[in-house]
């Protein structure tokens, strides 16, 4: 449960704060997890910006870890 907590709150910080350009809201659901209750959630897509993005961070990472070892 800790893993999907931080999944979470990356996910909420790239849709938020950090990186709006990332992802592009396209729509609503309704949830199929059985704790929300069928609460509408947003749909979201991701942006050219956004794998970019992505294929930028996990160079970094990769980089990182090279160093590290």
């Amino acid at each position: 449960e800790a893993a999907c907590r931080r999944a979470g709150l990356y996910f909420h910080a790239l849709v938020n704060r950090e990186h709006p350009e990332v992802l592009v809201c396209v729509g609503e659901v309704r949830s199929i997890n059985k704790k929300a209750r069928g609460k509408k959630v947003n749909v979201y897509r991701l942006t050219a910006a956004g794998r970019k993005f992505i294929q930028e961070r996990r160079s970094a990472r990769i980089e990182q870890r090279k160093a590290a070892a």
